[in-house]
């Protein structure tokens, strides 16, 4: 019996197999994605980025080659290094104007890609520290919150932008935009 239920099962994985070479083949739709996900399913585990490769592809309709995942990567990378960089110096800036440790705001403020509100910044630090600000440390906040959240917006557009040069197709900045959390941006 266990042998029977084996050939049974290989000759089913065989036969799945086939269809799915076939349906490559000639086309056939989205019929091989699903057959070859019930030999192949995707990981539960991959990474943000190749499951963010993985819906551009879709999206796109067509896989990405190995060239367009090394260029996605980059591209990506990139962007979080520039959003490292911005966030670090919004901290730089509000540690030097308000006097307070940059561990301090770094452990407030996430270090993210979403814009952050002026009053959800003044009453994260307004709680923290104590006292309220006014006048030149206000003008400062503002000032420096409206650079980090500009500064944002435009390496995120930057970032889709090149995606959409690099990879062309059916994607548009709404396509990609929307994929964007799941690396975190």
């Amino acid at each position: 019996m266990n042998l029977r239920h084996f050939i049974t099962s290989q000759t089913l994985i065989a036969g799945i197999a086939m269809t799915s070479v076939f349906t490559h083949a000639f086309d056939l739709g989205n019929l091989s994605s699903t057959l070859t996900q019930a030999i192949d399913p995707p990981a539960q585990n991959s990474s943000p980025i190749e499951q963010f490769m993985g819906k551009l592809g879709q999206d796109r309709q067509q896989p990405l080659s190995t060239a367009d995942r090394l260029g996605v990567t980059a591209a990506v990378d990139t962007a979080k290094s520039a959003l490292q960089t911005t966030h670090g110096a919004f901290l730089d800036k509000l540690s030097h104007g308000l006097n307070m440790d940059r561990n301090t705001l770094s452990s407030l403020i996430p270090n993210n890609s979403a814009p952050i509100a002026e009053n959800v910044l003044l009453s994260t630090l307004t709680a923290k520290s104590g006292h309220s600000y006014s006048g030149e440390s206000m003008n400062l906040l503002r000032s420096a919150l409206g650079q980090r959240n500009d500064a944002i917006g435009s390496i995120k557009s930057d970032l889709v932008r090149k995606l959409i040069e690099l990879l062309g197709g059916n994607l548009n900045s709404g396509m990609v935009t929307a994929l964007l959390p799941i690396i975190g941006l």
